[in-house]
């Protein structure tokens, strides 16, 4: 067991998360640098069908996606009009 004065010395486990996402967030500021942060909205999102169609036969499931024409990102987005809850996160 730890005394007072010792507990009041020591970060709480939130206290410290919060120190170490500031300074993570600090670091990837300094790394990436000015030049690679873009302006809102100066980046182009292609939005068209193009070579990206996804055909599905699922009733109920409409899915769509959207790239960046200068990089290897984008996203897929399955939309359930009658409703489903659900989250995923892939990033690599």
């Amino acid at each position: 067991m730890t005394s007072t004065s010792d507990s009041r010395a020591l970060l709480s486990r939130r206290d410290l998360l919060a120190v170490a996402g500031a300074g993570g967030a600090g670091l990837a500021a300094v790394a990436t640098g000015p030049a690679a942060v873009a302006a809102p909205g100066s980046r182009k999102v292609d939005t068209s069908a193009g070579d990206h169609v996804l055909k599905f036969d699922l009733p109920g499931v409409r899915i769509g996606s959207a790239v960046y024409p200068d990089g290897p990102t984008g996203c897929t987005v399955f939309h359930f009009p009658k409703r489903a809850t659900g989250v995923v996160d892939i990033r690599g």
